[in-house]
C-alpha cells in the first residue's frame, strides 16, 4: 500500500502506453478498451437456431411442410453432433466432420449432399438477413 499523498494543485502526470511502437495516453487507451467491451457485451450473439428461424421465416419454400421437416431434421442432425454453435464460430471443419459422420452412418452421398446444401443455404440466408459480411463456411464441401 502506497502512502503517496496526491496534491490536488499539481497537474496529473500523463502516462503513455505504447501500442505497436506508437505512444498513446493511458486514459485514451482505457476509454477505447471500455467502449469496445461495452459494445461487444451489448451485441447479440447469433447461433445456428437463430439462422434456422430466419431461414424458415424468410424462405418461400417454408410453406411446404416437407421442406420444414427436412430442414429441421438436417439441423437436428448437425446440432446432435456439435450443439448450437455461434454463427461466428462455425468453420469449414464442422461441415467436413458432419459429412464424414453421415457417411459413416451409411447415408448415400446424395443424401449427405442434400443435408450439407440445406445447411449452407440456411447460413447464406441468415448471413444476408443479419448483415453478416461472411461467406458460409459450409460452401463447396466435397462429397464423394
Amino acid at each position: 500500500m502506497s502512502n503517496d499523498i496526491v496534491d490536488p494543485n499539481q497537474p496529473e502526470i500523463e502516462r503513455l502506453v505504447r501500442v505497436n511502437g506508437i505512444p498513446f495516453e493511458e486514459q485514451f487507451v482505457a476509454r477505447v478498451i471500455a467502449d469496445h467491451l461495452s459494445r461487444n457485451s451489448q451485441r447479440h450473439v447469433y447461433r445456428l437456431i437463430d439462422a434456422y428461424n430466419i431461414y424458415i421465416k424468410e424462405c418461400p419454400a417454408s410453406a411446404n411442410r416437407r421442406f420444414v421437416v427436412d430442414t429441421t431434421r438436417n439441423l437436428n442432425n448437425f446440432l446432435n453432433l456439435f450443439g448450437d454453435i455461434e454463427l461466428g464460430e462455425l468453420k469449414h471443419w464442422h461441415i467436413t466432420v458432419f459429412r464424414d459422420h453421415l457417411l459413416k452412418r451409411g447415408l448415400h452421398p446424395a443424401s449427405v449432399r442434400k443435408q450439407c446444401s440445406c445447411l449452407n443455404a440456411m447460413l447464406n440466408v441468415a448471413f444476408r438477413f443479419l448483415d453478416i459480411d461472411r461467406l458460409s463456411p459450409f460452401r463447396s464441401v466435397l462429397i464423394q
